[in-house]
């Protein structure tokens, strides 16, 4: 897996992110992160 990211507001870029397979995998078993505390679904991140 690897993608280019521009992430910005406008006509500007604030930061590049080039993403990295093996450092994602090591930070999820780094931080014990489970697939059950993973959602795509932006409802569950809205504040109320």
């Amino acid at each position: 897996m690897q993608a280019n990211i521009a992430l910005g507001l406008g006509n500007n870029i604030d930061y590049e992110i080039v993403w990295n397979s093996k450092v994602i995998e090591a930070l999820i078993t780094r931080y014990a992160i489970r697939a059950d505390e993973l959602s795509a679904d932006r409802r569950n991140h809205e504040r109320t």
